[in-house]
């Protein structure tokens, strides 16, 4: 018993199953142009955001340079070492420590927080820029992927052996 239809079109022929394309041959060209790029995109970005994330939670060693200068000013203004102490760490000093000191020590204890916290900052702002590029970069990457894999699909079709004759196969 024969299982394979016969052809409607050439009544000789055998209907076979065969996997074609949905588009033709430019289409699906410019599908695998989207397609083959948008994967190592994806890929770049992943290791970008990696990147961003792991630069943004190493913390920054401050240059001892900056650490002594600061240090320096800071005791020559008359700060406190307490208030020095937390100035090097990285911290603001409270406001109600802050009360106490005279206009030109307010002016030496910001200058003093600034040339600490301002490395600390722009690492981070960068952290952020890289994060949200690498962000655009994933997704621009897998929307232009997404149309390339639309752009190459194939589907199943019943093509005759002899006329070549295709029919939907559902």
């Amino acid at each position: 018993m024969n299982t394979m239809p016969t052809c409607q079109i050439c009544h000789t022929g055998q209907l076979l199953s065969r996997r074609m394309y949905r588009l033709s041959g430019p289409a699906v060209v410019i599908g695998y142009i989207f397609l083959i790029p948008a994967i190592f995109g994806i890929l770049l970005g992943i290791l970008f955001f990696v990147g961003s994330c792991g630069a943004a939670a190493t913390t920054t060693t401050d240059s001892p340079d900056v650490v002594e200068r600061t240090r320096t000013k800071l005791e020559q203004a008359g700060i406190p070492e307490s208030m020095i102490l937390t100035v090097l760490d990285g911290k603001s000093v409270p406001e109600r420590e802050r009360l106490g000191l005279s206009g030109d020590q307010r002016k030496a204890l910001l200058d003093g927080t600034v040339e600490i916290l301002a490395p600390k900052m722009v690492k981070g702002a960068g952290a952020v820029l890289a994060g949200g590029f690498s962000f655009f970069l994933i997704l621009v990457s897998f929307t232009g992927g997404l149309l390339g894999w639309i752009l190459t699909m194939k589907k199943r079709v019943l093509k005759c052996t002899s006329c070549g004759a295709t029919v939907a196969a559902s």
